[in-house]
C-alpha cells in the first residue's frame, strides 16, 4: 500500500514539473509564425581550376535568353554542345540532340561562333556547359558557366494582415534578388486588379537598387468588402498572397489579445516561477 502511493506521488509530481515546463516554453515563445528574416540564397560558384582555368561565365535570370558563346576555326568540324550536371549531349553542329525546343544552336556561315541559346530560362539551367571542337591533335574543351537568379517577392506583413474598418490598409511588397528591376507590380484582390481612385489611396512603386524593388498598396477608409485576399504580382517573379480581415474594433482587440499570450513574462504571471521552483524540490521529498 504504502509502495503504490510512493510510486503515485512520483508520477504526480514529474507529471507535474514537466507541464509546467512545457507550459512556459509555449508562454515565451515570442517569434511570430512565418517570420521572415530578408537572408537569400547564394549560388554555389564553380571553381575554375575544375577546367584548367578556361571559364566564361554568362549572368541572367528566369524567364530571360541566354546566349553561350563558342569558337571554332572557319570551314573546320563544328562542335558539340554538352550540359556538363548530366553529361547529356545537346547539340551537334545544328542539330538538336535533346527534345526540349528551347535549346538551340545560332551559327551563321563563314563565322567562327557557335552559340548555344537558351530561351525562357528556368532555374534548373544553372550550371556549366561544355563546347567541344575539333583540331588536330584531337578535342579542346570550352566551358561556359550559366549564373541563373530567380527574383522572389514577398508581403512584408506575412499571409495575414488584420485592420479595423474605417482606418488605412497599407500593404508593401519587396522584390528582391532581381539583375534589374521588375518592369511592372500587379497589385490584385481576389481576381480583380486594383485601381483605386486618388480619394481611396492608390498604388506606389519605389526602386531601392536593382536587387530590390518596392510596391506599396494604400486603401484609405478600410471597409468591410475590402476584405479578402491581395496578391502582389511582379514581371520577374512569382506571385505572392496576403488574406486581408476588416473588423470592427472590438473583434480587432480580441484577436491582438489573443496574439499578446507569446509576450508573457515572470511578473505578469509570478505563479509560473513559483511552480518551477516547488516542483523539482517535490520530486526530491516524495523519492525519499
Amino acid at each position: 500500500m504504502g509502495s503504490d502511493v510512493l510510486y503515485g506521488s512520483r508520477r504526480f509530481a514529474t507529471s507535474l514539473y514537466l507541464s509546467s515546463v512545457l507550459l512556459i516554453s509555449v508562454l515565451g515563445d515570442d517569434q511570430p509564425a512565418g517570420s521572415w528574416d530578408g537572408s537569400t540564397a547564394t549560388l554555389p560558384q564553380p571553381d575554375p581550376s575544375e577546367f584548367g582555368g578556361a571559364l566564361e561565365n554568362v549572368t541572367v535570370q528566369t524567364g530571360d535568353t541566354a546566349h553561350l558563346p563558342c569558337s571554332a576555326a572557319v570551314g573546320g568540324d563544328s562542335p558539340v554542345w554538352i550540359r556538363r550536371k548530366d553529361y547529356h549531349i545537346l547539340t551537334g553542329g545544328k542539330a538538336n540532340y535533346i527534345t526540349d525546343q528551347r535549346f538551340q544552336v545560332l551559327h551563321k556561315a563563314d563565322t567562327t561562333e557557335w552559340t548555344l541559346q537558351i530561351r525562357f530560362v528556368e532555374a534548373g539551367d544553372h550550371g556549366t556547359y561544355e563546347c567541344q571542337v575539333s583540331s588536330g591533335s584531337g578535342y579542346v574543351s570550352r566551358f561556359v558557366h550559366l549564373h541563373v537568379y530567380q527574383p522572389v517577392a514577398t508581403i512584408t506583413s506575412g499571409t495575414e494582415y488584420h485592420v479595423q474598418r474605417g482606418t488605412t490598409i497599407q500593404l508593401v511588397c519587396v522584390v528582391e534578388g532581381s539583375l534589374r528591376p521588375p518592369s511592372f507590380v500587379f497589385w490584385y484582390h481576389e481576381e480583380d486588379v486594383i485601381n483605386y481612385d486618388k480619394q481611396r489611396g492608390g498604388i506606389t512603386v519605389e526602386t531601392e537598387s536593382p536587387e530590390k524593388t518596392f510596391s506599396k498598396l494604400t486603401i484609405t477608409n478600410a471597409k468591410r468588402q475590402d476584405s479578402g485576399n491581395y496578391s502582389c504580382k511582379p514581371s520577374n517573379a512569382e506571385p505572392v498572397s496576403v488574406h486581408v480581415y476588416v473588423s470592427q474594433g472590438d473583434k480587432i482587440a480580441a484577436i491582438q489579445g489573443k496574439g499578446s499570450v507569446a509576450a508573457v513574462t515572470w511578473r505578469e504571471r509570478p505563479w509560473l516561477g513559483l511552480l518551477l521552483s516547488v516542483a523539482p524540490a517535490l520530486v526530491s521529498l516524495v523519492t525519499r
